[in-house]
C-alpha cells in the first residue's frame, strides 16, 4: 500500500519565490515498499545571475497516511552556480 503526506518548505538562507518555489501541503506518494527509506521530494530552484554562497530550506512532511511516522524535517541545499 503507498502511503501519503503533505510536504511544506520553509525558508532558510533561501528564501521563496526567489530562490525556490514553496511547497505547502503538497501531496507526496511513498510507493509500496519503500516506508523507512530515503525518498526524494522535488523543489523546483528558481536560478538567477546573483553571485551568492550556498543556501538552504527546510523541507517537513505532515499528516501522514495509516498513521504512518514520519521523519524529522529535511534541509534542502541549493549549490551556488554563479559566475
Amino acid at each position: 500500500i503507498a502511503l501519503t503526506a503533505n510536504a511544506s518548505t520553509t525558508n532558510g538562507s533561501a528564501a521563496a519565490p526567489a530562490d525556490f518555489a514553496a511547497l505547502v501541503n503538497q501531496l507526496v506518494t511513498v510507493p509500496p515498499g519503500a516506508a523507512g527509506q530515503t525518498i526524494l521530494v522535488p523543489v523546483t530552484v528558481n536560478g538567477d545571475l546573483l553571485v551568492e554562497g550556498n543556501e538552504s530550506f527546510t523541507l517537513t512532511l505532515a499528516t501522514p497516511s495509516f498513521g504512518a511516522a514520519v521523519g524529522g524535517p529535511a534541509t534542502g541545499s541549493i549549490s551556488n552556480d554563479d559566475n
